[in-house]
């Protein structure tokens, strides 16, 4: 079986700030290293098109938007990405929505041998969908109307295993994990000696939580820490006064980042549950490959990446003591021997589904009628989502016009 992988990212940009590019980039080299340098390949966007990229910057900003548009032209570009009759390609969106569900369910209802993998992200906003009852109704159905014929031909994920549980028992279909995974290479940080803890912060709480942890445990200055997401300018300043604490700026570079992971020991993830328990994390993923002991909060879905890999322990985060002991204490869980979340891991994972739903798929032959059926429906979405966009931007033009005249 030959298969292709087509990869699309709309916030792909060379350079842009963050770890789209790095994130992308690792799984794309690992895909490759699977299949073929000429069966994988990414998609970007436009903004990229007059720099040389190891991606093609073709995507449209619209594909970013709040009512996100593919043009019909891309579409159709990637159905002829199929040369050979038992050629199978793997369209896959790990920033994935309703939305991009709608626009690649119509490239897969007319094309035989193309599935999706199709990573419903950032938790966030589908627990608010998902928590009121007419919300839920309304994405259920549009959700179920969307997957309409190629239910067997796409692979549905989510960021971690709560939600992807959460997702099953309110919409009714399976959703994987989706095998998150780190940019280091292993190899990258072993001949290094560590002996600074990272501190990861996340919420305005997490701030107060280690200020006073640390106003209440003198024993924690004798860790040297590096600081990062630290927002409150007031608790920053007394932080600063310890000589064992170093705040360290939000953006970095690539390649500042990742050779940060040579002098970690240990990993803290003081990330607030009110609003981070069932989401996932690159940096996580990057502490465990890079040999740190992490620490992570009771109850969130990061605890449950450590009952996975192991090498560490979790905190209550509403307890100064709890969080002080784990900083202080040898990991509570040991290193678990196996797999690590790297690249190669993830698309391994990835294809193995992939190969399993292919293998599996039995979806009929449908007549010239449900065919011609199918287009027109697919069709009337198109027109109604973008007359969504015109009256969503008509909006968004009222609401800039007065601050204009002023």
């Amino acid at each position: 079986m030959n298969i292709k992988f087509l990869g699309l990212s709309g916030h792909l940009e060379a350079g842009a700030p963050g770890h789209y590019e790095t994130f992308h980039k690792v799984l794309l080299n690992s895909l490759q290293g699977l299949l073929g340098s000429t069966n994988a390949k990414f998609f970007g966007s436009q903004k990229s098109e007059s720099i040389q990229t190891w991606f093609e910057p073709i995507l449209p900003d619209s594909i970013t938007s709040t009512i996100p548009w593919l043009p019909k032209k891309f579409l159709s570009s990637v159905e002829l990405e199929k040369k050979e009759e038992r050629e199978k390609v793997i369209l896959y969106n790990y920033e994935g929505n309703l939305f991009s569900l709608f626009m690649l369910g119509s490239i897969a209802r007319r094309s035989k041998g193309l599935y999706i993998y199709l990573n419903f992200f950032n938790s966030s906003r589908f627990t608010s969908i998902l928590d009121s009852r007419i919300r839920l109704s309304l994405f259920k159905m549009f959700f179920l109307f969307a997957l309409r014929g190629i239910h067997k031909k796409v692979e549905l994920s989510a960021d971690t295993e709560k939600i992807s549980n959460l997702l099953e028992s309110k919409l009714g279909k399976i959703f994987s994990v989706f095998p998150m995974y780190s940019g280091l290479n292993p190899e990258f940080i072993t001949k290094f000696e560590k002996n600074v803890t990272l501190i990861n912060l996340r919420g305005a709480r997490s701030e107060y939580l280690l200020k006073s942890t640390l106003e209440k445990n003198p024993l924690l200055q004798n860790i040297v820490m590096d600081i990062h997401g630290m927002h409150n300018t007031q608790i920053a300043q007394y932080l600063e006064k310890f000589s064992n604490i170093n705040i360290i700026p939000d953006q970095v570079d690539e390649v500042s980042y990742f050779a940060s992971y040579k002098k970690y020991s240990r990993a803290a993830f003081i990330y607030d549950p009110e609003f981070f328990s069932m989401q996932s994390s690159g940096r996580l993923a990057d502490a465990i490959v890079a040999g740190a002991e992490i620490v992570v909060p009771i109850g969130t879905s990061l605890e449950d990446v450590l009952l996975e890999f192991g090498n560490g322990s979790s905190f209550d985060f509403e307890k100064e003591d709890s969080l002080a002991h784990a900083l202080l204490s040898k990991p509570s869980i040991k290193r678990k021997v196996g797999c690590m979340p790297t690249s190669t891991w993830a698309a391994t994972t990835i294809l193995e589904k992939m190969q399993t739903l292919i293998e599996k798929d039995d979806t009929p032959e449908i007549n010239r009628v449900s065919k011609l059926l199918n287009y027109a429906i697919d069709e009337i979405i198109r027109a109604a989502l973008w007359v969504l966009r015109l009256i969503f931007g008509f909006r968004k033009c009222l609401h800039i016009l007065p601050g204009l005249k002023r």
